[in-house]
């Protein structure tokens, strides 16, 4: 009888070992899974203030590029005067501050009495519209260093730009580059200063 009793015990001992050492291995699995909840949440508030900070540099960047078109777009319609073109501009839009960012260009035209409004992009010529595509294509070539690893400018198809302004828009980028290179027609070439190297024949 006590044989017997000794038995049982030892059965209920084994059985509660067995419980004790699977309570041990699923209290060892929550502890392991709560440290690895742990270490990817510290691992998205990483990549969270990455990618804050990576926003405020696009924003940074987009800001300076649009404050270097501007300020170039606006020397430059001073310098070819297009008569009644008063200025062209872009406008940063960023509504919620993170993202969706939009760029707005404007126009603005002057009539003979001094009065000036808004206009259509459209209503551009088309030596208007290429001053302006050059113009933005200066800005994000300063802004984005381009011109510290690629220090020339290369300059063609502009057709649509009488002689006098693209001599005057040459003088105004050589600031701005090491060296720029033109393809033109030979009467525009004309009106170029007789200091630029040109070649005729390849």
């Amino acid at each position: 009888m006590a044989q017997k009793q000794v038995t049982q015990l030892e059965l209920k001992r084994d059985r509660l070992a067995r419980k004790s050492d699977a309570l041990v291995e699923n209290i060892e699995n929550l502890e392991s899974q709560l440290d690895e909840q742990g270490k990817l949440e510290a691992r998205r508030e990483e990549i969270n203030a990455d990618l804050e900070e990576l926003r405020t540099c696009i924003e940074r960047i987009e800001r300076e590029a649009i404050e270097a078109f501007n300020m170039h777009m606006e020397t430059v319609v001073d310098l070819l005067d297009y008569g009644n073109l008063a200025r062209i501009w872009l406008e940063y839009r960023n509504p919620d501050g993170r993202r969706d960012a939009t760029f707005e260009l404007h126009v603005t035209h002057q009539t003979g009495d001094g009065t000036t409004y808004e206009d259509s992009v459209t209503h551009l010529s088309e030596s208007e519209r290429e001053v302006t595509g050059l113009v933005l294509a200066l800005a994000g070539y300063l802004v984005h260093d381009v011109h510290e690893e690629i220090p020339f400018i290369l300059l063609d198809s502009l057709g649509a730009i009488d002689s006098e302004r693209i001599a005057q828009l040459v003088e105004y980028l050589e600031e701005y580059a090491t060296y720029i290179v033109v393809a033109l027609l030979p009467e525009d070439a004309d009106a170029l200063n007789e200091e630029y190297q040109r070649i005729t024949a390849i």
